[in-house]
């Protein structure tokens, strides 16, 4: 089972927020496949300190993954990478009428 901070919240029926891969490989391809499961098609990983790019790649290559690594520490972000969040979340979406996105942090 998946740690509670590791399970999908669905913010629309199109994209959802949730926590990283766990560290363990076979948990991630578990956590992979159920994320594809539940519909989703694209990754964006806002975590500075990791990339997983590797790994999906690996576990589901048809997952599309972007990485927009940021510090978590309470300060502030600069409104460029606010907007090519946002961007990619969009491009991603416009580029498929089916696709899901989970947007994730650590």
């Amino acid at each position: 089972p998946l740690d509670w901070w590791r399970r999908l919240c669905l913010l629309t029926d199109r994209i959802a927020v949730c926590g990283d891969l766990p560290p363990d490989d076979e948990d991630a391809a578990i956590q992979l496949r159920a994320w594809q499961d539940a519909g989703i098609t694209a990754i964006v990983d806002v975590r500075e300190e990791w990339s997983d790019e590797d790994r999906v790649a690996g576990f589901a290559p048809g997952l599309r993954y972007v990485w927009l690594g940021t510090h978590d520490d309470g300060g502030e972000q600069d409104d460029a990478w606010f907007r090519n969040g946002v961007d990619s979340v969009l491009d991603l979406l416009d580029a498929d009428p089916a696709a899901r996105v989970v947007i994730h942090c650590h």
